[in-house]
Order: C-alpha cells, then sequence, then structure tokens
C-alpha cells in the first residue's frame, strides 16, 4: 500500500532577524497539529483521549496576530505526500504505516554541523536540566499548567535514591534508566546517544537554547508538576526536532516509582518521548503494539516494528553509524568467515530507500565458495494517524513486508567487480545465491544490498563459505592403466 503521512506548518516569510525568535510559534503550531495535543509533540497519557484544549485555537490567532503586526502572509498548509491543502483540518483521508516525515527529523547537532537528510546517521546529546531552571516555553501547555521550572532531579532522589549525590549524576541510581532508554534508540537506529554532563541551565522547551558540546545537550530532560495524577493524567511532553526537549510529570510519583529492574513504564514512556523528539507522531489505533500509539503501554519494552521502520527511514539503521556504509570503503566489516562458516548478521538491518545502498565486507581463505541469503522482515498490522480531535483512527492494513524490493551482489575484492546478482523475486521474497566461487583468491569480498522503492524495509542477510567440492578422479584413464597378459594369452587393464 501507499504510505501516506501529513504534517501542519505555518508558512511564513519573516525578516531573517525574527526568524528565530518565531520559529519557535511555527514549531508549536507544527507540534499541535502533528502531535494532536499542546507544543510538546505527546502529551502521553493514561486516561481518556485528548481533545485539543482552546489554547490550540487561541495559539493559531496569536499566531497569526502576530504574523500581521509584522505584514507579513500566513497559512496554515497540510502536507500529504508532497500535496499542500489550505485549510483548519487535514484531509480526509490519510492513511500510512509509521507516522514520520522526512522533513521533521534533525538536519543537525552540537556533533553534526549539518545539513542531514532522510537517512544520515548523527549523534545526540542529552544533558538535565539543573533544578530551578526550567523557563517560560518549558511548558506541555496542559489545560491548568503553569510553566515552571525543573524539580526532576530532586523528584527522582527521592523516588529512586541519590547515590552518592554530588553533580555527577551518573552516580544516580535513577540515571540507568535514562541510559537504557537511549541506548535501546541506538541499538535499532543510525543514531549514536552520548550523555552531556554539563547543562548551563539556559532557557529549554519552547525557544529553548540549542545544543553546544560541553555547555549543553540537543536533548534536555527535566520535569515539574503538569498535572498530577488527575485530570487527562499526562505523564510527559517532549518537542518535536530541532529541539527534543523532554518534560516530565513530577507529580506523578505513584506512576515513576522504581518497578523493578526493568522499570518498564519509566522506560517505554521516555523511549516513546524521544520517539516525537526523533520526529516520530502518534501512530493509532490503540492496540498495545507501537510504542507510538499515544497511550503508554507495559505489553512489551522499548521500540517495536511500526516504531523501528520510522526510525530507520529517518536516520539509517544502527550499521550506518558512523561511516554510512553505503560504499565498499566504508563497508561494515563482518571479519574472516573460516571454511564451513555460517555468519547471520542480526535482524533489524534496513534500506531505507531507492537511493541508499549497503555494503558488508567479509574475508574467505582460498579454495571456496560463498551462498548469500536476503530475507525481508515485516508483518501485516493496523496503522494509521491520530485524527484532529486527539482521538485514533482505525488504521487500516499496512504490509511492511513489500514495503520495498530488495536485491543485492556479491562483488570481488576491488568492490566493483560483479560475481553475482540476486534480485528476481517479487517484494517480501526471499533472494539467494548459491556456492559462487570465489575465483579471485583468497581475501576481502563485498555483498552490496539495494532496494527499488523510496521506502524502510527491514531484513535479515546469511552469508556461508565451505569448501569447493573435490571431484572425484577418474581412476581409469588410459595413461594410469596397466596392461597385463594372462596365462590364457588374454590382455587386462590394471587400473591404479
Amino acid at each position: 500500500m501507499t504510505s501516506r503521512r501529513f504534517h501542519i506548518k505555518v508558512v511564513t516569510q519573516f525578516p531573517q532577524s525574527l526568524s528565530r525568535r518565531l520559529a519557535s510559534l511555527c514549531l508549536l503550531v507544527t507540534i499541535l497539529a502533528a502531535s494532536l495535543v499542546n507544543p510538546a509533540a505527546a502529551v502521553d497519557v493514561i486516561g481518556t483521549p485528548h481533545v485539543l484544549s482552546q489554547k490550540f485555537f487561541d495559539l493559531l490567532a496569536r499566531g497569526k496576530a502576530i504574523q500581521s503586526n509584522n505584514s507579513e502572509k500566513a497559512s496554515i498548509v497540510w502536507d500529504v505526500d508532497g500535496e499542500t491543502y489550505c485549510s483548519d483540518t487535514p484531509p480526509a483521508t490519510i492513511t500510512n504505516g509509521f507516522t514520520f516525515q522526512d522533513a521533521g527529523r534533525w538536519d543537525e547537532s552540537a556533533t553534526n554541523p549539518g545539513p542531514l537528510s532522510q537517512g544520515d546517521p548523527m549523534v545526540l546529546t542529552y544533558s538535565f536540566l539543573p533544578d530551578g531552571t526550567g523557563g517560560n516555553g518549558f511548558t506541555c501547555f496542559v489545560d491548568g499548567e503553569s510553566p515552571g521550572n525543573s524539580n526532576l532531579i530532586a523528584f527522582l532522589d527521592g523516588s529512586h535514591g541519590a547515590g552518592p549525590g554530588g553533580a555527577d549524576l551518573t552516580q544516580r541510581p535513577w540515571f540507568t534508566i535514562f541510559r537504557k532508554a537511549f541506548e535501546n534508540w541506538g541499538v535499532l537506529n543510525g543514531v549514536e546517544y552520548v550523555y552531556e554532563p554539563n547543562d548551563d541551565g539556559a532557557a529549554a522547551g519552547n525557544g529553548g537554547a540549542v545544543g553546544v558540546l560541553g555547555v549543553r545537550g540537543d536533548i534536555r530532560i527535566g520535569g515539574h508538576l503538569v498535572d498530577g495524577q488527575v485530570g487527562s493524567n499526562v505523564l510527559a511532553c517532549n518537542y518535536f526536532p530541532e529541539n527534543g526537549d523532554m518534560i516530565i510529570d513530577t507529580g506523578n510519583a505513584a506512576f515513576f516509582a522504581p518497578d523493578g529492574p526493568e522499570n518498564r513504564g519509566f522506560r517505554n514512556v521516555l523511549e516513546h518521548e524521544h520517539g516525537h523528539g526523533m520526529g516520530v507522531s502518534h501512530v493509532c489505533p490503540i492496540n498495545q503494539t507501537k510504542l507510538m500509539e499515544p497511550f503508554i503501554s507495559t505489553a512489551y519494552l522499548g521500540a517495536q516494528e511500526d516504531d523501528i521502520l520510522a526510525a530507520n527511514r529517518g536516520y539509517g539503521d544502527r550499521y550506518e553509524f558512523s561511516t554510512q556504509n553505503d560504499t565498499s570503503i566504508t563497508a561494515t566489516a563482518i571479519g574472516t568467515i573460516g571454511v564451513c562458516a555460517s555468519v547471520k548478521i542480526r535482524s533489524g538491518l534496513s534500506i531505507d530507500s531507492n537511493t541508499d545502498q549497503y555494503f558488508y565486507s567479509f574475508v574467505a581463505p582460498a579454495g571456496t565458495q560463498v551462498s548469500v541469503t536476503m530475507t525481508p522482515k515485516g508483518s501485516t498490522y493496523l496503522s494509521g494517524p491520530q485524527n484532529v480531535n486527539g482521538s485514533c483512527s482505525a488504521g487500516a492494513n499496512f504490509n511492511s513486508l513489500i514495503e520495498n524490493n530488495l536485491g543485492f551482489e556479491l562483488r570481488g575484492h576491488s568492490g566493483v567487480n560483479v560475481l553475482a546478482t540476486a534480485n528476481s523475486v517479487a517484494a517480501g521474497g526471499t533472494e539467494q545465491i548459491f556456492n559462487i566461487v570465489l575465483n579471485e583468491g583468497a581475501g576481502t569480498y563485498f555483498v552490496r544490498v539495494f532496494g527499488a522503492q523510496t521506502k524502510a524495509q527491514m531484513y535479515d542477510l546469511t552469508i556461508d563459505v565451505n569448501e569447493l567440492p573435490t571431484p572425484t578422479p577418474n581412476l581409469c584413464v588410459e595413461d594410469l592403466c596397466t596392461v597385463i597378459p594372462t596365462t590364457n594369452g588374454n590382455l587386462v587393464s590394471v587400473c591404479l
């Protein structure tokens, strides 16, 4: 099926001196419609679905007023697969798999000045706001909430313990929960997450300061009372790129209390919120199969298939970091594969578009042959967008097995010479080559994987190396035989 996706944006032409200041307003409107809550991309709840509050409409009116005061014309545009619709509501039918907009990813960070684009790997740093700081924009925009300064560190120290205390937050018992949440995303996509131990307490949230190495993280984490354990029971909220700041409801002590070695609920909230911090919107229906559903679930731990596809589309898979293995020079090295050995590259690999290609290198001994198997991975499940009023769509069947028709090549020592190609099976089918003689001798060989469509497709890859078969000698060839006369005069050929 065709993957459809949408977002809302304010189209303006501000003087450059105003663009930075007003970018936060554009971001607010973008996030309000994309996440269907408020300027935090995920105001995620335990209770009933959100309905857009009056603040949404007040914000739109205020945005128009600001633009009018600057003599700038603005329009709200729904962008659906490259087609634009000017309206206060999105087009009637929008169906898709994962809800990720290519233009909504990070295009730079403190480590990577950019410009980065769809499928590029990168580094994101994260830091914790010092208690007592936050800024007026540090809010989830939930009814009844007042922007407040962060008290997250004291909150977590009280619930999980402070360890030895001090400025080194990595010694806190609760730090591991955050580290594991980011590490889990890091093994599923092309982003490397690095803890930034410094945070200068500059303004965070809407209009907050950007990441600077040694000063503050790209992603800044704090918390304050949002609505506690009443009302909509908001757990946390998060801004879309290129902000990524996270606010945790420190009034929800029961939910964020220690809960076994996994702290599954806490972890899933963090990983869900950072999903928004990467640019992934909510996805429906609510059936506890996808991390990015609007409601938290503890039926699983971490990102699921739909979520991984979104992250892979935006940032590639984990093997793309940091060299982007799209040439033989930057190939992912598998190492030496001995005779009669098989290497399966773990699942979760992906091709993210028809312009993407991955190279894998392996070293084989002389006198060997190779078989390679590539198996697309995916399933059929219900997936669709969240509605503008905050409710969830019923979704439509989405078959992630056939998003991109993949093929591969076996290449020789140079990385250029093609020894064999497998690209004859329809999308979703396994591609294989069998017993291809490595006639260039001992050394490095390459497998190049590619796709035909502009979609993300996960796959497994297995490489088997075997010894060349030894031919059975013909012991009765003429020059190996001796003719011996017998006593009765007959001649007998004796072959050795």
